[in-house]
């Protein structure tokens, strides 16, 4: 986790660069909400049929055919001249010393960012005392070992949650009305799960309080905190000479943030950190509108790897820059969504059109045995001291193999291009 700017790309901005997944034609944004001088909710049409939505500040592309229904017959029956609104209700985030959290010390810090309980007893509450707020904004972390976890509020029952997440972790928001007067609210770990969660856990990402009273609404938001992987080193380097009104795409880019007006995070899941969701394999984007180009860690997730790269060399502007890794050793993760691992013969296979400036090997030997052995579940059978001793003793190997050794055995592999 790392701090970062604290700057976003401005969805009129955003809107020049998008195209149409139907046609690849320009698309219109008919909006319906306008926030501090920007579209902030609206319908995107390709001529007159829909294609997409914006929704608090985001372009949603990877709508459901109900969801277009939906659209469609609100567009049918006529939009409303825009609403346009510069202020908006105030709300204060908790962190998780603030005296108004009480709980023991079965819950722990993890990642640096999240609150998280084990889930293994119901004695072990979380409560949260209010005293003039009138909604409390509560976002869990729902993932594959979550369980459920119990909604009280001055001691009533609102609700039993179910958190698990299939194959990766996602937001989970849950709101609570209040009325600004003294109340008490409670999360409770039940202890129960459903039957393919892997665990009980309840975690917290945010928690909000909102008051009954209007603010303005300012460009700059918060300092963005990147929880996603670091960026890689030569990612960044390559972004220092990108132009101050240049375009950087990330990918398949997950919880990631960047704070950088130039930046834009492409995501299929639905988290709140991306800018647009859509589909890597028929990005929403004009021919030749980017700089530069960051996948990383995705090209195992997807179906179809070469129509990927197709569209990042499609997207890129002519000398515009590549950075694409890719797993080669490691172990199944993120499942059932992963599905191709990578050689570092393949992965200059797939960006072919690209001239080539590197493609190596990352991660080192020792990295893999840990993980494939931790993954195997051989460690829950043998003595703690015997593991450790052989995770030490491959360690000490790590410095024996090299480079051109370690393409054969590597953690993953990764490609830097430029567009001719």
């Amino acid at each position: 986790m790392s701090k970062v700017g604290n700057l976003l790309m401005k969805p009129s901005q955003l809107l020049k660069i998008i195209r149409s997944p139907l046609s690849g034609q320009d698309v219109t944004l008919k909006p319906f909400l306008i926030k501090a001088g920007e579209p902030a909710e609206g319908i995107i049409l390709d001529s007159e049929e829909v294609v997409g939505k914006l929704s608090n500040d985001k372009f949603d592309f990877l709508l459901s055919h109900t969801d277009k229904l939906k659209l469609t017959h609100q567009l049918s029956q006529g939009l409303k001249l825009p609403e346009y609104i510069d202020l908006e209700f105030k709300k204060e985030l908790l962190h998780f010393s603030d005296s108004r959290l009480t709980y023991d010390n079965s819950w722990r810090i993890h990642a640096d960012r999240l609150l998280l309980n084990d889930g293994f007893s119901s004695s072990n509450k979380l409560t949260i005392e209010s005293s003039n707020a009138i909604k409390c904004d509560i976002l869990f972390h729902a993932h594959p070992w979550s369980g459920f976890a119990q909604i009280k509020l001055d001691g009533v029952i609102l609700d039993e949650i179910d958190l698990f997440n299939p194959g990766n972790s996602m937001e989970r928001r849950y709101e609570i009305n209040l009325d600004d007067k003294h109340h008490y609210i409670e999360i409770i770990p039940t202890n129960k799960k459903s039957k393919d969660s892997q665990g009980t856990q309840v975690i917290f990402e945010k928690i909000y309080f909102v008051y009954d009273e209007k603010v303005p609404i300012t460009e700059v938001k918060e300092n963005f905190i990147n929880y996603g992987n670091p960026f890689p080193q030569i990612f960044v380097d390559l972004a220092k000479n990108v132009a101050s009104d240049g375009v950087i795409l990330d990918v398949g880019g997950g919880i990631r943030q960047l704070g950088d007006e130039r930046y834009v995070n492409v995501e299929y899941s639905k988290y709140p950190q991306p800018h647009v969701f859509a589909d890597a394999e028929n990005l929403t984007f004009k021919d030749n509108c980017a700089d530069l180009v960051l996948c990383q860690g995705v090209l195992e997730h997807v179906s179809n790897p070469f129509k990927v790269a197709e569209e990042i060399y499609r997207i890129l502007k002519p000398n515009g820059y590549v950075y694409a890794d890719m797993a080669f050793m490691q172990r199944v993760h993120s499942q059932p969504y992963h599905y191709f691992n990578g050689t570092l013969w393949g992965m200059e296979n797939l960006f072919k059109k690209f001239r080539k400036i590197e493609c190596s090997s990352f991660g080192k030997l020792s990295e893999v045995i840990e993980w494939i052995l931790r993954e195997s579940g051989v460690r829950k059978y043998v003595k703690s001291t015997e593991y450790e001793s052989v995770i030490s003793q491959v360690k000490s190997w790590d410095s024996l193999v090299k480079d051109d050794r370690l393409v054969y055995v590597a953690s993953g592999i990764r490609f830097v291009g430029q567009k001719g």
